[in-house]
């Protein structure tokens, strides 16, 4: 039991601070010994929850490392919204919304069917055939539909556009044109 503990414990970085108590540790280092302690008995599968929430971005770093290395040995199962963690430790994600898996796939894979096309709803006062005129010629908007005319002189579009980067110049023009 001894020596088992003492290689969790230097798998972990605890060695140096094996004489201290819990409550006069860091932060970054009582979650270290949380990641000791659930690897006493060599488990199969380590469950994470949230393990960086609270730690400042050394120890982030420190706990993203270790992470890496215990998963050379072991299934770990990952649990975050920080969609930065996911990308420096995961190798596939399950996206679970509201109790129900929504994807499972690697990191390349989700990101790639996401980079689709975005679809704005867009409302703006001005003479319609300028308006649409303008929506239409702006480089990067796809296709515009479902043009929509009040009587307040509001116009409203669904404008399909290239990429997020394309609002910027489309918003300009139409601020140029008194729109």
């Amino acid at each position: 039991i001894r020596s088992h503990v003492a290689e969790v414990m230097a798998t972990c970085g605890l060695t140096e601070v094996s004489g201290r108590l819990i409550g006069h540790l860091s932060k970054g280092y009582r979650q270290r010994v949380g990641f000791a302690m659930a690897l006493l008995g060599s488990p199969k599968f380590l469950i994470l929850d949230e393990p960086t929430v609270g730690l400042d971005p050394t120890q982030v770093m420190e706990v993203r490392r270790l992470i890496q290395d215990l998963a050379q040995e072991h299934t770990i199962i990952f649990s975050t919204h920080i969609l930065a963690e996911v990308t420096a430790v995961c190798e596939r994600v399950v996206i679970i919304n509201k109790g129900q898996i929504r994807a499972v796939d690697t990191i390349a894979n989700l990101e790639a069917s996401v980079g689709g096309d975005l679809h704005l709803r867009l409302k703006i006062e001005g003479e319609i055939t300028k308006v649409t005129e303008i929506v239409r010629n702006t480089e990067g908007v796809l296709s515009v539909d479902d043009v929509e005319f009040d009587s307040q002189g509001v116009n409203a579009f669904t404008v399909t556009v290239a990429s997020e980067s394309v609002r910027k110049p489309l918003m300009s023009r139409l601020i140029a044109e008194d729109c």
